[in-house]
């Protein structure tokens, strides 16, 4: 449980420095979604790929932290990377 709360943090971390440029690069870009249509709820510009930023430091994050305790020997390893693999493949989906 406190391996989990350790990544959160990271990943927190991460995406609290990391943002500031990600916006600077989707103004540079125009990757930007202006509020157009009646539809949209926002009021003033907002970057479009936002929540790419919070996926990779996620990732990052568990790839940091996850299957440190677990890397004894060779087979633990193996099926600690087959569980990323797994991990990482199913938050593709989401």
């Amino acid at each position: 449980m406190s391996l989990l709360i350790i990544v959160f943090f990271t990943a927190f971390v991460v995406v609290l420095y990391s943002t500031p440029s990600l916006i600077k690069v989707a103004v540079l870009k125009r990757l930007i979604d202006h509020p157009s249509e009646d539809r949209k709820i926002h009021t003033r510009s907002v970057p479009t790929i936002g929540g790419i930023i919070i996926f990779a430091a996620t990732i990052f994050a568990f790839c940091m932290w996850y299957g440190i305790q677990y890397f004894k020997d060779a087979s633990s390893m193996i099926k600690s990377v087959n569980e990323f693999k797994l991990i990482i493949a199913t938050s593709l989906v989401l």
